[in-house]
């Protein structure tokens, strides 16, 4: 017998840079923070040049080299604040929105509900 595994993306409102955004929150991802060029401008991050690093960026379909990162952001979510960097998604991964990481979840005590 074949199971389907269903989920829920676990989405939240936190505060990045003193601006209230809707996230979603990736546990299995290796990054801080990630998302598109538009997130990145509605944040107004400082973006730097980073191509010349040849970092990896691992979509779930395709890979592709990380073009452009901002430093030190400050992320305010679960009654805490912590810093880290925003990785510009390169745009052939077609993946819109913002995205909270696993190092943005550092030293947190994730549970997850057992439904199925």
């Amino acid at each position: 017998m074949n199971k389907c595994l269903t989920y829920t993306t676990i989405e939240r409102v936190v505060t990045i840079n003193g601006k209230e955004i809707e996230v979603s929150v990736d546990t299995g991802s290796n990054f801080f923070l990630a998302g598109s060029l538009e997130a990145a401008q509605e944040l107004d991050l400082a973006l730097e040049d980073i191509s010349h690093l040849n970092i990896e960026y691992r979509g779930i379909n395709k890979d592709s080299v990380l073009q452009y990162q901002a430093k030190e952001v400050c992320l305010k979510a679960f009654g805490r604040e912590t810093y880290g960097d925003f990785e510009l998604r390169p745009s052939e991964l077609e993946i819109s929105g913002l995205t909270m990481g696993l190092l943005a979840l550092h030293g947190l005590v994730l549970r997850f509900g057992g439904h199925g």
